[in-house]
């Protein structure tokens, strides 16, 4: 998952620096960074949001159910 979230990062930020695009690609370009704008925020959302709290959570909850 660590993989996909660095390939959507790296996307994003390769999308923000384009600087020559042809003419009539402008348009495609902007839907291109809408998609990957979304999905940019869904990462965050997944390792700064409520899964990353659950994961924790979960290794809390394993962490006491070893102790005696």
């Amino acid at each position: 998952m660590s993989i996909l979230a660095v390939l959507v990062f790296a996307g994003f930020v390769a999308l923000l620096f384009a600087k020559s695009v042809p003419e009539g690609m402008k348009d495609a370009l902007m839907l291109l960074v809408g998609s990957v704008a979304s999905g940019f925020g869904m990462v965050l959302s997944y390792w700064l949001g409520s899964s990353a709290g659950s994961a924790q959570k979960t290794s809390v909850m394993e962490a006491l159910a070893r102790k005696p």
